[in-house]
């Protein structure tokens, strides 16, 4: 054998084995998905229909947050097959002797822990309507021109996450806001790894109230079924055995001196998906639906005697993200095992014409 023919020999037998070692780290890395995907996904609810209370837009008004006290806080909210309307009023008391100006509102697009369901990640909210003391205010989402933003909008919100408004808090007085918006509760998943439910849900974060001074002095959350969502079709409702229900579909939560922490925040998984949902004649009728809100008076509450209601099924059935998966490790995973073989075998038959004498 030539010299030459000898390099021939050693490059195809070097360009064969990094081949083989290519094809092996592949489909080890094949292997090792099939086991660590399955787990890769937070756990809990997506795309949750979700409100929460207001808090400072800027970091350089958090300099006031203990001189501003949640009062009272009452919370109405309407629950329909794929969407929710919420109307909250507050009143916020100035514990100062000075007047206090703060760009107040809500971050969207976000997310907060929850001890049972690991995470509660929330989407938009729609047709936002703020009330200053009963006088109508301007709200903006703030944008990417903005020129005043602080870096913890920018890095830890995103700068178009915000919906934002100027609120005065006058010293000695109580100052009441009031909002109402539209959320979108179909389009929530259940996961778990790579297993997923669809199905709507609805969140109201509660714990944001903790950013204000204090504790928030009184409360109360109600909560109406609508549109002939029955009881029994509440899967899951948090926090367990705090809402209390009279037997017709409305319930109810009443609290005092209340710091809340993420088990206070209220998490209802109910009905069906449906398909070929639409928000836009929703969003178009919103009017008619604060009007609701505002007649959700204590006549609503009238019916049988209230008593705790408890679901506390939030287990994802579906298995088939994870069925998919070992099926697809199966079908690429089996053909580069043979590949694989088949390259070992011909650099073993390779090596062992090399090693006989000529």
């Amino acid at each position: 054998m030539t010299h030459s023919e000898n390099q021939i020999s050693i490059t195809s037998f070097d360009l064969k084995n990094h081949f083989m070692k290519r094809i092996s780290l592949l489909l080890i890395f094949v292997l090792m998905a099939s086991f660590a995907f399955p787990n890769a996904a937070m756990p809990g609810f997506w795309s949750v229909g979700a409100g929460q209370t207001f808090i400072p837009a800027f970091a350089g008004d958090s300099i006031f947050l203990g001189s501003i006290r949640m009062k009272k806080e009452d919370i109405h909210i309407l629950l329909y097959p794929g969407f929710g309307v919420v109307k909250g009023e507050y009143w916020m008391e100035n514990l100062t002797d000075s007047t206090i100006l703060l760009n107040t509102g809500f971050p969207i697009n976000s997310g907060v822990d929850h001890p049972v369901l690991y995470a509660v990640q929330f989407t938009d909210l729609y047709e936002l309507k703020v009330q200053v003391d009963g006088n109508e205010m301007a709200v903006r989402r703030l944008s990417r021109y903005d020129q005043d933003l602080p870096e913890m909008v920018r890095r830890d919100f995103g700068v178009e996450n915000w919906y934002v408004w100027e609120t005065k808090f006058e010293p000695g007085k109580l100052t009441k806001l009031t909002v109402y918006y539209l959320v979108n509760t179909n389009d929530a998943d259940l996961r778990e790894g790579y297993n997923v439910d669809h199905g709507p849900a609805f969140s109201y974060i509660l714990e944001t109230g903790k950013a204000w001074g204090s504790t928030i002095g009184e409360g109360r959350i109600r909560m109406k079924l609508m549109e002939g969502l029955e009881e029994d079709e509440i899967e899951g409702i948090l926090p367990e055995g705090k809402l209390n229900s009279n037997g017709t579909g409305f319930f109810e939560w009443k609290f005092t001196n209340l710091e809340p922490e993420p088990t206070d925040n209220v998490v209802v998984r109910y009905g069906e998906f449906q398909e070929n949902f639409n928000l836009d004649p929703i969003q178009q009728d919103f009017a008619k639906y604060y009007q609701l809100l505002d007649q959700m008076d204590e006549s609503w509450a009238s019916g049988d005697e209230f008593k705790p209601f408890t679901r506390a099924d939030f287990e994802v059935t579906d298995t088939f993200g994870r069925s998919l998966l070992a099926i697809a490790v199966v079908i690429v995973g089996t053909p580069l095992l043979i590949i694989g073989l088949v390259i070992w075998l011909l650099v073993r038959r390779s090596r062992k014409k090399k090693q006989s004498p000529s």
